[in-house]
């Protein structure tokens, strides 16, 4: 174990992605590539970066760090600057040594004087304690997963250790999947007439229009404008999207955005203003419809809303997800603090995390 505090804190200069990279590597045993790194968090179009860095003092090795993702977050119609804290980061030999409050302090504090108005994160299971007890965040709320299962062979493959068996299995399974999800899409279809779904790899022209509509239904939540959208979505070094749109008479009435992983189909943003559930279900059912073509064998949702969410996933099966708790504060307005921990003013859906 080294001496305490035999590091400092200071703010990221450019060249010490490498650094980072390495040490998140190293502590999580998992890869992020420069060019993703460099999405997030340099060509951010909100600003930064909002990152803070503890060096070892007399070796100049990185032994902790806090990096902010900022975003826009929509109060009650109003579009404030926010960030959500990730890539959290502490050398194993140098916990409980305080590098943790003090990087966060750091990336808080620059993020503040930036004209950013709250934090909030989505913790693991070891970090979750230092952002509420040590840092005074609030716990906002636990989202609920989603599923719908179309296919078995993937997890049969991994059960059975042969491939034919399970492809056998598999077929007889998505044949009766694939009918309940036809009947679902056929009741849809029905309920919603001169409504279209358009399947398209391009974010929508139109999508401020909508979001005008949206952000007026929104109390808290992400500011999901086609400025957000394009970045998040379009611009993703590592994943392709498809944006589902519905459309009535030409109007743009909802947007679905959706990716594939690991023969799994993530359904990542979900937008309808009017909160129409038979237009929620039209899209959702036609996105599922879409998947299926792939043979995807699930399709995957996490949010949280006033219940629309709940509504339009007809025919998913649904547990709460305690691994994905999301907290919160606001930097310097304990009253905005007070509105962010109440769960029922929040909108949340998987495309509001680091999950893809």
């Amino acid at each position: 174990m080294t001496d305490e505090r035999a590091w400092d804190v200071e703010p990221y200069r450019p060249g010490d992605e490498a650094a980072i990279l390495d040490l998140f590597r190293s502590e999580f045993g998992r890869e992020r590539s420069l060019e993703h790194w460099r999405w997030q968090f340099l060509e951010n179009p909100y600003g930064g970066p909002f990152i803070s860095l503890a060096w070892h003092r007399s070796e100049r090795f990185l032994v902790g760090n806090q990096v902010l993702m900022p975003f826009p977050l929509a109060v009650a119609g109003r579009r404030l600057l926010a960030g959500q804290s990730l890539d959290l980061v502490v050398h194993h030999d140098f916990r409980r040594q305080g590098v943790f409050e003090h990087t966060a302090l750091q990336a808080f504090e620059t993020l503040r004087q930036a004209g950013g108005a709250a934090v909030v994160a989505f913790p693991n299971e070891s970090s979750y304690p230092g952002f509420v007890r040590t840092l005074k965040w609030r716990r906002i709320l636990e989202p609920t997963f989603w599923s719908l299962r179309l296919g078995v062979r993937r997890k049969l493959v991994r059960a059975l250790g042969a491939a034919p068996p399970a492809a056998m299995l598999d077929a007889g399974f998505r044949l009766l999947a694939g009918r309940k999800l036809s009947r679902l899409a056929r009741a849809a279809q029905a309920a919603t007439s001169g409504v279209d779904v358009e399947h398209s790899d391009r974010l929508p022209e139109d999508t401020d229009s909508l979001w005008d509509r949206e952000r007026k239904v929104v109390d808290l939540g992400l500011w999901k404008d086609r400025e957000y959208l394009a970045w998040r979505y379009e611009r993703n070094p590592d994943h392709a999207f498809h944006f589902h749109r519905l459309r009535r008479n030409g109007t743009l009435e909802g947007l679905l955005v959706s990716t594939e992983h690991a023969g799994v189909a993530l359904l990542c943003e979900l937008l309808v203003p009017s909160r129409s559930i038979a237009w929620g279900r039209r899209l959702v059912a036609e996105a599922c419809l879409h998947h299926a073509r792939a043979r995807v064998d699930e399709v995957h949702f996490l949010g949280h809303d006033a219940g629309y969410f709940g509504a339009a996933l007809e025919g998913f099966a649904s547990r709460p997800a305690p691994g994905n708790v999301y907290v919160g504060r606001a930097l310097a307005d304990e009253a905005l603090t007070e509105r962010m921990a109440q769960s029922s003013r929040w909108t949340i859906s998987y495309g509001d995390g680091d999950f893809v």
